[in-house]
């Protein structure tokens, strides 16, 4: 019997992405099986000196076009990922704690196909959102956890965020400033960056120095943040008000799913928490809403509802305060009955 081939890859190689739709088929014209084996390729980078392609100055460049022409050669859907590279520690992790071809080929396709086909990726891809599910006792492929809250970002607002964080390492103010502009902020005084940037260095920490760090540093890991968090809001009371733009996902605008059915066990304990500390503008989710939803409406405290039927029971009648909120648009609805 021929031995297999093996086929090593990254998993965020666009030449590996390329190679993986064609070696099964290739190694099946020649009556062989395949090996998968994922690397490191900043590993490899690193132990021999070289800079990735990409950040080759010319061939860079070029290789970017390069991917799409492969792809369109070998017809395979590509879609250049914004960042990139990206690190795949976790997917190889993932692969090598297990061994097996299939969960490789699932792993490859979690992170290529909503790239290439949608040009979104998952934004917290650490080991704990990772689930492998089975057929015939055997790994067949991985579920995807905790998407979070998932938001469509225009371009320019992506941009922002690589500018706050090239401004950040290079100590250029004013395209720290242009971030924050592009972002939305406007009449920000010098006081106000300063402040913003408390919570921007922070965010950013990790990425400014290039150096081996725990998460939380020195600090205990409950309290990690809160300093931060405290210095920034006490900073912003004294000195602002700051409107924050509508693409930042806080308390205040954010969309919040509702569980349960009509009156039961819904988190009531948690929506009468929202309206004591006075939230507003939310979006809230849920297919069979009742009195929690009523409760938001009648303190101003819903901008949208996406639901369904919207009501107390039969022994209750309909949501007053809901009813009340869609007819003189104090509330959107969008509804899914």
């Amino acid at each position: 019997m021929k031995a297999p081939l093996d086929f090593y890859f990254d998993f965020s190689s666009p030449y590996g992405y390329l190679a993986s739709h064609k070696i099964d088929a290739l190694a099946a014209r020649h009556g062989r099986g395949v090996t998968w084996r994922p690397i490191l390729l900043g590993a490899a980078f690193k132990a021999s000196g070289v800079q990735p392609l990409v950040n080759v100055p010319l061939k860079g460049e070029y290789s970017k076009h390069d991917f799409l022409r492969s792809a369109r050669f070998h017809n395979v859907p590509f879609r250049a990922p914004d960042p990139f590279p990206v690190s795949t520690v976790s997917a190889c992790r993932a692969f090598y704690a297990t061994g097996d071809v299939r969960l490789a080929r699932a792993l490859f396709k979690a992170w290529w196909f909503p790239f290439s086909h949608y040009g979104v990726i998952h934004g917290d891809p650490h080991l704990g959102n990772y689930t492998v599910f089975e057929t015939e006792d055997a790994p067949a492929g991985i579920n995807l956890l905790d998407y979070g809250c998932m938001r469509t970002f225009a371009p320019k607002f992506i941009q922002g965020v690589i500018d706050l964080y090239r401004g950040l390492l290079t100590g250029d103010r004013a395209l720290v400033v242009h971030a924050y502009e592009t972002w939305g902020f406007a009449g920000l005084s010098n006081e106000l960056i300063d402040i913003l940037n408390i919570w921007a260095n922070f965010i950013y920490g990790p990425m400014l120095e290039d150096r081996v760090r725990t998460i939380a540093e020195d600090r205990n890991i409950g309290m990690y943040g809160r300093r931060e968090a405290f210095k920034v809001h006490q900073g912003l009371r004294e000195k602002g008000p700051v409107k924050v733009p509508r693409e930042f996902v806080f308390m205040d605008r954010a969309a919040i799913g509702l569980g349960g059915v009509f009156l039961h066990r819904g988190p009531f304990a948690f929506v009468r928490e929202l309206v004591r500390q006075g939230r507003r503008n939310l979006e809230i989710i849920k297919p069979s809403p009742g009195y929690d939803v009523d409760l938001l409406c009648r303190a101003n405290a819903a901008r949208k509802v996406r639901a369904g039927i919207v009501a107390m029971e039969g022994n209750f009648g309909l949501a007053r305060w809901y009813r009340r909120a869609i007819e003189r648009k104090e509330s959107a609805l969008e509804e899914h009955a």
